[in-house]
C-alpha cells in the first residue's frame, strides 16, 4: 500500500487508516527503510514519529 500524503491531510490520520488495514489483513507493510527496527517490530506511534521527524525536516513543503 501506498500513502500519497496531501499537504492538508493529517499524518496520524493516514497511519491510523493504513494500520487499521494491515490489522484487517487487507494490506501488508511492505518495507521501513531508514527506521530504527524492522517493520513488523514497529509500534504505530514510532512510525509516526518517524514520518513527523521527516516532514519537520523538509518545512518549506509543508
Amino acid at each position: 500500500m501506498v500513502a500519497i500524503i496531501k499537504i492538508s491531510a493529517s499524518i496520524y490520520r493516514i497511519v491510523n487508516y493504513n494500520e487499521n488495514k494491515v490489522k484487517q489483513g487487507v494490506a501488508h507493510c511492505i518495507a521501513a527503510i531508514n527506521y530504527p527496527k524492522e517493520a513488523d517490530e514497529l509500534s504505530i506511534s514510532q512510525k509516526l514519529n518517524r514520518l513527523l521527524n521527516q516532514v519537520a525536516l523538509n518545512e518549506s513543503k509543508v
